[in-house]
């Protein structure tokens, strides 16, 4: 009986997915239905996901929900493993370029490793070149700039992008500010938990001759 490098057939990981609510059978049959013999999960959300990130991307897509699922299995992860963290798995092609996504050419690896495979197969510079292209055309340009526009009418959007470029999480950090009541990732935290402005918390930090 096959197994999957864990040692784990393909039935008992299936039974084990739709115990963990990751994985739902089906209840009618729908041909029609992209993701059928399965229902509504967390595992057809990434399969749907990854079908339209191929899309936008100008790749093939020719796995079936099916042939999906049996990925993760020879992999020997979860579902809930997929994502965008450098740890997380991802559905990597081997030789990448305009390589469709099919049953011969594709396995999970981490995000890690599928950076380093793109960048040894010259897809950091593909992608860039195609960048390049889109921005070349006046039409996509306009395009952008209406959608960035909108987006940026929306409170939630605006709360997003601020929450993921400051503090810790901002390019340009270059530590905590410590004070005497406590640390900070900001200037501005600091100056309001001390009751001062931001330039006392300056020349505090950066004046060494200043006493404890």
């Amino acid at each position: 009986m096959q197994t999957n490098i864990n040692g784990e057939t393909f039935e008992t990981w299936i039974e084990r997915q739709i115990n963990n609510g990751q994985l739902v059978r089906a209840k009618v049959r729908r041909d029609d239905s992209i993701i059928f013999p399965w229902g509504i999960s967390p595992a057809m959300n990434k399969y749907k996901g990854k079908i339209k990130s191929s899309k936008r991307n100008g790749i093939k897509f020719n796995l079936t929900s099916t042939e999906y699922i049996t990925k993760i299995w020879e992999a020997g992860i979860n579902p809930d493993q997929i994502g965008q963290s450098v740890d997380s798995y991802q559905l990597g092609r081997i030789g990448d370029g305009d390589v469709p996504y099919t049953v011969e050419t594709c396995r999970f690896i981490t995000k890690r490793q599928n950076l380093d495979e793109r960048k040894e197969n010259g897809g950091n510079v593909r992608t860039s070149e195609k960048i390049k292209e889109k921005w070349q055309d006046p039409e996509y340009r306009n395009t952008m700039s209406e959608k960035t526009k909108e987006q940026w009418k929306d409170p939630e959007f605006r709360k997003k992008v601020s929450e993921k470029v400051s503090g810790t999480n901002n390019g340009n950090w270059k530590g905590w500010w410590q004070t005497p009541n406590g640390r900070f990732t900001t200037v501005k935290e600091a100056a309001e938990a001390n009751g001062c402005v931001d330039s006392t918390i300056y020349i505090r930090v950066n004046n060494p001759n200043f006493p404890d």
